[in-house]
């Protein structure tokens, strides 16, 4: 399980599909607070957003594994739904501004060991929290277009939580988490990233379907924007 890192590559090799088929969409909204800058170099429109700074949005993908325009796994370890029909995204509030995306991508772990993971949950956490090797259960979704990316996941120890690696499209209780982390991220042409964030969740919804595509329809479907400007 590599999400960070795995995550920065799906934003530096992406490559829009979109479909014209009707699709259902699932949902869920979220909250939480940043804590740790990685990186800003002042050319992001996210520079300048810092630690304590507080977050919300909502995720919008497929109720089912037929609605994934691509499905990548790695048996028995892992596997990620990728949704690019216009229904899909996801929209984060943050630091004033909002942030449209026009995919999404929702990923499950049996079993697999936390990897470079770790080292950002131990900087959120503390040091020691996690290992490399330590094995979890995860549920994680992202939001990602023009080169910036957000997304959640959850960890859990219990590795009983999941049989398998197939698609659960409703999230497990929060308070059944081990870990929760929050990322944010902007790279520029050249897939260099010019800011990385990263943050723990505090609430995480199901969202009726029908409020969620209010919602999404609300936020500016088929564009990702950042509102935010620098005064």
């Amino acid at each position: 399980m590599k999400y960070f890192s795995h995550s920065l590559q799906v934003v530096a090799l992406l490559v829009f599909l979109f479909w014209s088929t009707a699709t259902a969409a699932a949902a869920v909204s979220f909250t939480g607070t940043l804590l740790n800058i990685e990186i800003d170099t002042g050319l992001s429109s996210y520079s300048g957003i810092g630690a304590g700074e507080s977050f919300s949005g909502t995720f919008f993908y497929g109720d089912s594994s037929a609605e994934a325009g691509n499905i990548v796994t790695a048996p028995p370890f892992s596997a990620d739904y990728r949704f690019t029909a216009p229904a899909f995204g996801g929209t984060l509030t943050v630091g004033g501004g909002v942030t449209s995306a026009t995919e999404s991508e929702l990923g499950i772990g049996n079993d697999d060991d936390m990897g470079d993971d770790a080292v950002v949950l131990n900087k959120l956490y503390g040091a020691g929290a996690t290992t490399a090797v330590t094995l979890a259960d995860t549920w994680s979704v992202s939001a990602t277009g023009n080169n910036r990316l957000f997304g959640i996941a959850l960890y859990s120890l219990d590795t009983s939580l999941f049989p398998d690696t197939g698609f659960q499209a409703i999230p497990p209780a929060l308070q059944a988490m081990d870990f929760t982390l929050f990322f944010l991220a902007e790279m520029n042409a050249a897939g260099t990233p010019i800011y990385i964030a990263t943050g723990k969740v505090t609430t995480l919804s199901p969202v009726p379907v029908p409020a969620a595509v209010y919602l999404f329809i609300t936020g500016g479907i088929g564009l990702l924007t950042v509102a935010r400007l620098k005064n």
